[in-house]
């Protein structure tokens, strides 16, 4: 008998070190949720090969988990960022919009003005020839010197309101 449960014994730690052996392969690393012989099942436990791969999955899950709400903050941020560009989108569209009309105002102004300064165009043309006439007109009273000051001093102040008529006429056109 005793030669029987010697042997017994011998095959007991044979199955278990079978069992610790299988449990350490690559392919197999003490998956609980993997069906084993029973040896093979103590093997992992007494290693203590089935715990490490409990924390190893709870590191990892953790991790994920970790990553999870890192992307769900990611996201929010994103849709944020998306919300506040649309905002600002819309609000530049807005004060395009209003730039656009102010221009199209500005140029209705320009063509209305174009139309108002074409006669004072002509008239301002025909000023200037005549206050070049009257420039000509002291230049020669100069060169006779003997003419009166009175009549140079006459030609001046007409020169100066034919400008004041050329600068109120400016004026209207470029207040607008």
């Amino acid at each position: 008998m005793l030669r029987i449960a010697s042997g017994l014994v011998a095959f007991a730690s044979i199955m278990l070190s079978a069992g610790l052996a299988g449990c350490t392969s690559a392919s197999d690393p003490c998956d609980p949720r993997v069906s084993r012989q029973l040896l093979e099942e103590a093997g992992c436990l007494i290693s203590g090969k089935t715990e490490q791969f409990v924390d190893q999955q709870e590191k990892e899950l953790e991790r994920l988990k970790s990553e999870r709400r890192l992307s769900e903050i990611e996201t929010r941020e994103i849709e944020m960022d998306a919300e506040r560009l649309a905002r600002d989108t819309q609000a530049f569209s807005s004060e395009i919009a209003e730039q656009q009309r102010e221009l199209a105002n500005l140029r209705a102004k320009l063509v209305e003005a174009s139309k108002l300064s074409a006669p004072m165009a002509a008239r301002k043309a025909v000023l200037i020839r005549e206050i070049d006439a009257l420039n000509g007109e002291i230049d020669t009273e100069r060169a006779a010197s003997g003419r009166s000051k009175v009549r140079i001093t006459q030609l001046k102040t007409d020169i100066a309101k034919r400008r004041a008529v050329i600068d109120a006429m400016a004026r209207p056109v470029l207040r607008e």
